[in-house]
């Protein structure tokens, strides 16, 4: 968040739903639109931004996947990738196994 307060759960809301709105668009093809919620940090948000998140708290991943449902948009992948080999990594790998595996 580029705010130096503490977020919240309505300032997250309000942050996503303005990016929703600036970049959902349901006839781009999946994998575009996955790396456009990669890029804006809102594929997993509570990661660091070195790692393609935004550095929130862990709650805003649910605020952030509430909106994502809420505009009708693709929300991100679900699996065993998404909530178990990508957060190990990211907790316990060496950078040269976070660059190779966290965006994919």
């Amino acid at each position: 968040m580029p705010s130096a307060e503490a977020p919240t759960a309505e300032t997250v809301r309000t942050e996503v739903r303005a990016w929703i709105a600036a970049n959902w668009d349901p006839t781009l093809p999946l994998l575009e639109w996955r790396r456009r919620l990669l890029a804006g940090g809102w594929a997993a948000p509570s990661w660091p931004s070195q790692w393609h998140g935004r550095g929130l708290p862990a709650w805003a991943d649910g605020v952030v996947a509430s909106e994502l449902a809420a505009a009708d948009a693709v929300g991100t992948p679900l699996g065993g990738g998404t909530f178990l080999a990508g957060p190990t990594i990211l907790d316990h790998g060496p950078d040269a196994l976070r660059e190779r595996f966290l965006a994919p």
